[in-house]
């Protein structure tokens, strides 16, 4: 993406537009009148980028030769009109699901799968998809617990008391809620 060019607009400008605005705004100093073609290229560049630009209109002189020709001062000439936008879809979509798999999430479970198969994966897979990333977070929770299993001990209160983080194992809705509670610590009558 970085690499690729993209070019919207060809400006063509007049060998004779810069003398005619230096003689309107009656600019004379060389430094001044470099300093005034880069604000009129910037204003240029300004007019035609940006959302809140759209729909404008650019008022720009010609004149006709002797010869009956037009010569126009500035002519503006969109270049590449058949795309109809979303350049940087696909390379996008390609980031995120790099990303994604960085983070060690699945794409699929915040939907940044690429390609046309974005809805492929069932409530099934996506559960299934879920609980595998729950189960490979088990080393970091315990690992975070150790500070409070510390002070437990420390502080010689009861085995009874249970430091835990709780995960939700998502369920099917035929059992009745969508997830259930799930701890490190099995309950009485609790299946995992």
């Amino acid at each position: 993406m970085a690499n690729g060019m993209l070019i919207k607009y060809q400006v063509e400008i007049h060998k004779d537009y810069f003398d005619n605005l230096y003689a309107t705004e009656n600019i004379t100093d060389p430094d001044k009148k470099t300093a005034r073609r880069k604000t009129e290229f910037n204003n240029i560049k300004d007019f035609l980028g940006g959302i809140e630009n759209a729909g404008k209109v650019w008022f720009s002189g010609y004149y006709i030769d002797p010869n009956g020709k037009e010569n126009r001062m500035i002519r503006i000439t969109l270049l590449d009109t058949k795309k109809e936008g979303g350049d940087w879809i696909e390379d996008a979509e390609e980031a995120a699901n790099q990303a994604c798999y960085a983070m060690g999430v699945h794409p699929s479970l915040i939907g940044a799968v690429p390609g046309k198969s974005k809805g492929s994966f069932s409530g099934t897979d996506k559960r299934e998809l879920f609980t595998m990333k729950q189960s490979l977070e088990k080393p970091f929770r315990d690992l975070a617990l150790i500070p409070f299993e510390i002070i437990r001990e420390f502080n010689n209160w009861s085995d009874d008391l249970i430091i835990d983080i709780p995960h939700m194992l998502l369920t099917t809705l035929d059992k009745g809620s969508d997830a259930k509670e799930v701890t490190q610590i099995p309950k009485e009558n609790d299946s995992i």
